[in-house]
């Protein structure tokens, strides 16, 4: 499916599909109840968390970076506050004793 969109759309996002469906995996796999009252940190993990980390923040990346070429997005779309999310990576690396990851995570496109 994924492959007929960039057929079709010159400015899909650039995100990983393999690394995306096993993370859509594990989330069928968790319960939508346990997930209400507990962080997905807590349900899957810590180095699970961090496993994935690089991945959701790379394709909210890549979205983020299309919304903006399409639509020119305003400070208040929630561009702001990713951005700085993304700036305090490190300070989160650190903060849990984590090496930084083996998936690199790429530069903010917008």
């Amino acid at each position: 499916m994924l492959k007929g969109f960039k057929e079709v759309v010159s400015d899909f996002p650039d995100i990983n599909p393999l690394e995306t469906t096993k993370l859509r995996e594990l989330r069928d796999t968790t319960h939508y109840e346990t997930l209400s009252d507990i962080s997905a940190a807590k349900v899957a993990g810590m180095d699970r968390y961090f496993e994935f980390l690089p991945l959701v923040v790379n394709t909210i990346n890549a979205s983020l970076g299309t919304l903006d070429r399409v639509f020119r997005l305003p400070s208040y779309s929630g561009a702001e506050r990713f951005r700085e999310l993304y700036y305090n990576l490190p300070v989160l690396y650190q903060s849990h004793g984590k090496k930084r990851p083996r998936q690199e995570i790429n530069e903010i496109k917008f």
